[in-house]
């Protein structure tokens, strides 16, 4: 049983390295810090989505939590494919936001002590902003444009 191919098939899938659960769960991260309905200049976007990969990075190995007892805690889910069924899905320990420490620090204790380095660094990202994808096109003094309907 265990040389059936298909067997082997699903134990390659089963493989830590073929799991995308921490890409999904980034990605969802990133909608909450940069929703899809809100538009954001590129700039804005490029600082939400380092948020995101900071918050992520911090929160990324969040360990079970546990009751006063030290008991681990479990929260019961009822997806809809179980038909009234349930799994236990552990509850993890409440996300931490050191990062926004850390941020604020650097800029209290460095940024505004001697703001060159990140002014520096702000005319390097601005350099490389690109071009938005309506600047391609020929826009119509809107005189001629009238005429032409008309």
């Amino acid at each position: 049983m265990i040389n059936k191919t298909q067997v082997l098939r699903d134990v390659r899938k089963l493989s830590p390295g073929q799991q995308t659960s921490n890409v999904e769960a980034f990605h969802s991260l990133i909608i909450h810090f940069a929703p899809k309905s809100v538009h954001f200049s590129f700039l804005g976007m490029l600082t939400r989505l380092c948020l995101a990969a900071m918050h992520f990075n911090e929160n990324a190995g969040r360990k079970q939590a546990h009751n006063r007892d030290g008991e681990p805690v479990f929260i019961i889910r009822y997806p809809k494919f179980k038909k009234g069924g349930y799994t236990l899905q552990a509850k993890k320990v409440n996300p931490t936001f050191e990062y926004v420490d850390d941020l604020m620090n650097t800029l209290f204790d460095k940024t505004l002590v001697d703001p060159t380095h990140l002014l520096e660094q702000w005319h390097s990202v601005q350099a490389r902003v690109p071009a938005t994808l309506s600047a391609k096109f020929q826009r119509p003094i809107k005189a001629d444009a009238v005429e032409q309907h008309v």
